[in-house]
C-alpha cells in the first residue's frame, strides 16, 4: 500500500489568464529550499493556456495539482478560502 502525500504546506495559486507569468511563478515556488509542500493551481476559467502550463508542470512530476473552473470569475478565491 502506498502512503498518501500529506504536505505540511499547501500553496494555492489562483489564476486567470496568467499564461505569460505562471511559469516564472511556479518555478519560483518550486525552487524553495523548504520541500514539504504542494502547489495547487486553481484556474478560474482562463481563456489562454494557463491550465496547459500548470498541467505541463504536473506532467513533469512536479508537486503541482491543477483545477479548472469553467464558469464565473472569483470561484478560485472561494475554493482557496474553503481549503484553508
Amino acid at each position: 500500500m502506498t502512503e498518501k502525500f500529506s504536505p505540511a504546506v499547501s500553496v494555492i495559486v489562483p489564476v486567470f489568464n496568467a499564461e505569460k507569468y505562471l511559469p516564472d511563478c511556479l518555478e519560483s515556488i518550486l525552487a524553495q529550499t523548504f520541500a514539504d509542500f504542494e502547489v495547487i493551481v486553481v484556474d478560474d476559467a482562463s481563456t489562454d493556456a494557463s491550465l496547459t502550463v500548470a498541467e505541463n508542470f504536473r506532467a513533469r512530476g512536479r508537486a503541482v495539482e491543477s483545477h479548472f473552473t469553467a464558469d464565473e470569475h472569483g470561484k478560485s478565491f472561494r475554493a482557496a478560502k474553503c481549503r484553508a
